[in-house]
């Protein structure tokens, strides 16, 4: 069996804006390593001032509750509740969200005992406060973002409406995405699949421990959120490199990383790639850029803010599977 080979370009180029002209930073030049390899990586950052995808995730705001006198069909919205976000049963859950109930009337004030709704994280009641400007929609806003990858449970108390119906007590579970940042509902939903979170899951992880790139000592950052842009753009050139069989930050028609993330309608302040080839999964991939040093600083750099990554399975190749990490801080 061939071992594996690391193999890299360090590159790094900054683009400023200063009244119309780009200035690219004459000190840094792209330098490529080639070796006959079936485990590469690369990487590329640039600076700046100045995929239409769909995983099929089931959308958070689905009414379906549950309750001791409700249906066993969990679909089948309850008669004094309009709807539930996150719907019951719900997967990755964005990190910042809210729980929201709409009841089908007002509910009267001091009908029911204690909190009208409670979060628990397993056993543990999650920390927020409930607000409501007409008694009928109420919001729960917790004090911090929903741990990650955690199974949350909604209790809604007994209470009763304007009608003098009584609204029976209701309990709803749904499971929060892994480690995804500020990541909205909305773009999980749109664009990201579980490989996608597995990655940002992943990334986020590095990025919350101070580590060593090469010799430069790289503080814990912030999380990244996903951005389907970024990710347009870098499914498009792992999509070229597997289809043209080859491996470069230059695409087989000459496009560069500033040219796909323009391409990708993104308007950005800092930009950088990281590529790879041949690593089976999510786990060696990371631990093969996370071993080098300009893909580790990419990936801990603080100055990014954004994410997206794009991977190609290409049997026929030399690599048979690639990637392409982008970062960015938007303008």
């Amino acid at each position: 069996m061939k071992s594996a080979v690391l193999t890299s370009i360090a590159a790094s180029l900054i683009y400023l804006n200063l009244t119309g002209c780009s200035i690219e930073d004459p000190e840094v030049r792209p330098v490529e390593s080639k070796a006959a390899s079936q485990d590469t990586t690369s990487s590329l950052s640039n600076d700046r001032s100045s995929s239409s995808l769909n995983n099929g995730n089931q959308a958070s705001s689905i009414s379906s509750t549950t309750s001791d006198t409700a249906s066993s069909d969990a679909s089948a919205p309850l008669s004094y509740i309009q709807s539930i976000t996150p719907s019951d049963n719900s997967q990755n859950i964005a990190l910042n969200s809210k729980v929201i109930v709409v009841f089908t009337e007002p509910v009267l004030e001091n009908s029911y005992q204690g909190d009208l709704i409670t979060l628990l994280k397993g056993n543990e009641q999650v920390a927020g406060s409930i607000n409501t400007t007409d008694n009928q929609t109420f919001t729960f806003q917790t004090n911090k973002s929903l741990s990650a990858q955690s199974l949350h449970t909604v209790k809604i108390a007994e209470s009763m409406l304007s009608s003098g119906q009584t609204a029976g007590r209701v309990e709803t579970q749904f499971m929060s995405v892994a480690g995804s940042g500020q990541t909205s509902q909305e773009v999980i939903d749109q664009c990201m699949g579980e490989l996608d979170i597995e990655m940002l899951a992943q990334v986020n992880a590095a990025r919350s421990q101070a580590r060593v790139c090469g010799s430069t000592n790289q503080p814990a950052v912030p999380p990244l959120s996903w951005s389907c842009k970024l990710q347009q753009a870098a499914l498009k050139h792992s999509q070229d490199m597997g289809q043209n069989n080859f491996f470069s930050h230059t695409g087989s028609n000459g496009s560069t990383l500033r040219s796909r993330i323009d391409g990708a309608d993104y308007a950005w302040r800092r930009i950088g790639e990281n590529i790879a080839a041949g690593q089976r999964d999510v786990s060696s991939v990371m631990r093969g850029w996370l071993d080098s040093p300009g893909h580790c600083s990419n990936i801990m750099s603080g100055d990014f803010t954004e994410f997206g990554m794009g991977q190609v399975t290409a049997p026929q190749t030399q690599y048979r599977i690639f990637w392409t990490q982008n970062f960015a801080k938007p303008l």
